[in-house]
């Protein structure tokens, strides 16, 4: 009943006018949770359960609502964008580097940036900054198996926009630096870099980095195809990540226990 009630709330969902309503949602759904877990009568329980149901198919139907004023991209074309450098979103390779860019000014979207040319480094400067990029601008691209979601029509709605391939840098604008807290983050990577470097050889080094930090860089392009072809690349970009808070979690519980 619960699965039933959440798919037909999820089409509900999905009508616009509710956009409004969304944090009204949110705070109804924290305060069933609340009653939920304060009463222990079963039948209570039951009621609880399927407005829950209820709410997070709303919920999960808004988030496939076109969002109003997003930018919208049917053909390559050049163009100058503006917007913040998502955090978490830097990735570097042997020729280029990637990041999504956050517009804020005009239509509103997610654009993914090729920046050719571009370093490492170049991180600690833009990553959370305001910037400026110029360069060619196209619709995204997905695989359309037939069966299978459509891709496309699910991201648009994540307001992703398209790709941009990029050869000069980006330029910060005026009062647009990233903040200070996130230069020290990156400043604390190298340290842990260096530190990998000089404990293995090369290819491990690079191999622990980039599941740490997500990315490629200094990877066998052979090593990235096993990864690949054994369907756990996702370990070099997010899941990584996870693996090393969790083994830093336990290091210091450990540590606690002696």
């Amino acid at each position: 009943a619960g699965l039933g009630l959440f798919c037909l709330a999820t089409a509900v969902g999905g009508i616009s006018w509710l956009g409004a309503r969304g944090l009204y949602l949110w705070g109804a759904l924290a305060l069933l949770a609340f009653f939920g877990v304060c009463r222990q009568e079963k039948a209570r329980q039951k009621e609880i359960l399927l407005a829950i149901c209820c709410l997070l198919g709303l919920l999960n139907g808004q988030r496939m609502v076109d969002p109003a004023g997003r930018l919208v991209v049917t053909e390559k074309q050049p163009a100058a964008l503006m917007g913040t450098v998502v955090p978490g979103s830097w990735q570097n390779s042997e020729t280029d580097v990637r990041f999504t860019l956050e517009l804020d000014n005009g239509p509103t979207g997610l654009v993914r940036v090729f920046w050719r040319g571009g370093r490492a480094a170049d991180e600690r400067r833009l990553v959370g900054g305001r910037v400026s990029v110029q360069g060619s601008l196209q619709p995204p691209r997905y695989f359309h198996n037939p069966g299978m979601l459509d891709w496309g029509w699910i991201r648009s709605r994540q307001k992703e926009a398209g790709t941009m391939s990029v050869s000069a840098s980006p330029k910060l604008l005026p009062g647009g630096q990233p903040p200070v807290w996130r230069q020290w983050l990156w400043d604390r990577r190298q340290v842990f870099r260096a530190k990998l470097a000089s404990a293995m050889p090369p290819s491990d080094a690079a191999l622990l980095e980039n599941m740490l930090f997500g990315g490629y860089n200094g990877l066998d392009p052979e090593m990235v195809r096993d990864f690949t072809r054994t369907g756990l690349v996702h370990i070099l970009s997010v899941s990584g990540s996870h693996v090393a808070l969790v083994a830093a979690a336990g290091g210091w519980i450990c540590r606690q226990a002696g």
